[in-house]
């Protein structure tokens, strides 16, 4: 069985689709091309999911959604932290969090998230996912 690095290094293997889905340049959609790059979007998908919006998966998603009619204080960073933390340990096993900062921006009631990630099996990569709820 390959790697992932050398999936990641081969120019005719695509890992995944981008999102959004749009047409591509080389096929029908827009294709990722290494597993940290895919990544991104598998976070992005993880973190914008309600609980019981995924069909057949009724526990795929992040309490984030839920975040978002509390009062935007500190301690919701914290909530965030452990909700992005709880998910991902969950739904994608294959990541290390390096780091989530998160920000509160009051004027337009947003919560704006970064998580930095490498994979586990190439720690020394990292690459980062930003995420917007309001």
């Amino acid at each position: 069985m390959a790697s992932n690095k050398e999936y990641d290094n081969d120019p005719d293997i695509s890992i995944g689709i981008k999102l959004p889905i749009q047409f591509g340049k080389t096929g029908f959609w827009d294709k990722t091309s290494t597993t940290l790059e895919q990544a991104e979007y598998n976070i992005k998908n993880l973190l914008l999911t309600k609980f019981g919006e995924r069909f057949g998966h009724p526990d795929f998603g992040c309490e984030l959604a839920n975040l978002n009619f509390e009062q935007l204080e500190d301690d919701i960073m914290v909530k965030a932290d452990e909700a992005i933390n709880e998910a991902v340990s969950k739904w994608l096993p294959y990541l290390n969090i390096v780091d989530i900062e998160s920000e509160i921006n009051t004027a337009a009631n947003r919560l704006n998230i970064k998580v930095t990630y490498s994979l586990k099996t190439d720690p020394t990569e990292s690459n980062s996912a930003i995420v917007t709820y309001s």
